[in-house]
């Protein structure tokens, strides 16, 4: 059995702008609604971090 890669943040992030790429080309979306998803992406990112988590967005 194979373990599982635990991703670094710089490597997570490159996966998920790579998955993002495809996404944005897969549906046609313009460069507008792909900042739109990565800032979404992002802004989810920082709330969900376990120390910003119970925080208000004003909050960090």
């Amino acid at each position: 059995m194979g373990r599982s890669k635990v991703l670094k943040l710089d490597e997570y992030s490159t996966t998920v702008d790579a998955l993002l790429d495809r996404v944005i080309i897969a549906f046609d979306l313009n460069s507008i609604e792909r900042q739109r998803i990565q800032l979404r992406s992002y802004r989810d990112n920082v709330l969900n971090a376990s120390s910003n988590l119970g925080k208000k967005l004003s909050e960090l």
